[in-house]
């Protein structure tokens, strides 16, 4: 009899720590998020334009912050530290966020999503040219 209410306990423990250690995708990105790196690719060369804390950053994104709610929505602030509200959402199987936030809508391509980073790529327009960017973000 106690072997049944021990291999009960046991059962109800593990099915307790798999269900916490499994978030949903939604709950990794209901979070405060900020810019750690941004790679982008400059005359066929790929490499960092921004790294938090580096001195010789060739732009400054340390303004950038994106705080997505589970309900749906997000308050964005852009490198120049103007927020916008908007709306996200999964799409494309959950590989990729759309954002709907005026001026611009935008895809991001989730490289990494986890409990601590938010990786993902993105078109950037830089003075009328379209940009492939990474951005790793990190939790504010």
């Amino acid at each position: 009899m106690r072997h049944h209410i021990l291999i009960i306990v046991l059962v109800l423990i593990l099915g307790a720590c798999q269900k916490d250690a499994q978030s949903s995708k939604t709950d990794l990105l209901a979070k405060n998020w900020q810019s750690d790196e941004v790679q982008t690719t400059i005359l066929g060369f790929r490499g960092a334009i921004y790294k938090k804390g580096a001195t010789s950053n060739l732009t400054d994104f340390s303004k950038l912050r994106f705080y997505f709610r589970k309900d749906g929505t997000a308050d964005l602030i852009d490198m120049n530290g103007n927020k916008v509200t908007g709306l996200w959402k999964f799409t494309n199987n959950e590989t990729q966020i759309e954002v709907l936030a005026k001026p611009e809508n935008r895809i991001l391509n989730i490289i990494n999503l986890s409990a601590n980073n938010f990786d993902f790529d993105t078109k950037v327009n830089d003075n009328g040219q379209t940009i492939d960017a990474t951005f790793k973000m990190i939790l504010e």
